[in-house]
């Protein structure tokens, strides 16, 4: 995989996906067995991020392996609750190691020089966290279908953006996060583990979720008129 472009379509491929899966988890979420369900999860995370894993050569960078990992973690949280739907500390434990991860292949980017590559290997990672966590949030612990917005936000403003570029010229879905969205991500990380936690109350994950979605509608909208200001 070389170049901007390429990157841009695998992201746009990962949108598409991401919005399919979620429309699954909402209108057919016992299409298939929890054993299936589990192993299609599984399937796409290794089409899509195994595939992208050797295109940019992600053995020989210690960050890339990292992102590699932790991506991999996701099907395992995700058939964790799959096979047996309910929630536990051990799985939330699970979650916080991809994030430990995720801090992890940060500093090994900066140690060794970061990739346009790599950071787009690590940002549809953190995507696909979110798209799973809020699939296992809504489909095994019963949270509102309304989480899906957390997840759906970016494969939305991807989709968004293949459009516009169209008609117009606009700045890359994959630009560098700023401190206000990577701060926001904290957050929708620390309202998704409250809805994967056992012993809190229905009520209390529904409104961490709520606080999550205008949270991030707030940051989206503010990188949509980014987005909309043509590249410098």
């Amino acid at each position: 995989m070389e170049g901007r472009e390429s990157l841009h379509t695998w992201s746009l491929a990962m949108a598409v996906t991401s919005l399919v899966a979620m429309a699954v988890w909402i209108a057919a979420p016992n299409a298939l067995s929890p054993r299936g369900m589990a192993i299609a999860h599984a399937t796409w995370t290794l089409a899509a991020f195994g595939y992208v894993f050797v295109r940019i050569g992600g053995h020989r960078r210690r960050a890339d392996r990292v992102t590699g990992v932790r991506s991999l973690l996701c099907p395992v949280l995700f058939a964790a609750h799959a096979l047996q739907p309910r929630a536990a500390w051990w799985k939330v434990g699970l979650a916080l190691a991809v994030i430990v991860l995720d801090r992890v292949d940060g500093e090994l980017a900066r140690r060794d020089g970061p990739t346009e590559r790599g950071a787009v290997f690590d940002m549809e990672s953190d995507a696909f966290y979110l798209v799973t966590m809020c699939g296992i949030a809504h489909v095994y612990l019963g949270v509102t279908a309304l989480v899906f917005i957390v997840g759906g936000m970016r494969p939305l403003y991807v989709c968004a953006w293949a459009v516009l570029r169209r008609f117009i010229e606009p700045s890359s879905p994959n630009r560098a996060g700023s401190l206000r969205a990577r701060v926001i991500h904290v957050a929708l990380v620390v309202a998704l583990l409250i809805d994967l936690a056992p012993l809190v109350p229905l009520g209390v994950k529904n409104a961490a979720t709520a606080v999550a979605i205008v949270l991030i509608c707030y940051s989206y909208a503010i990188d949509v008129v980014g987005t909309l200001r043509p590249p410098v």
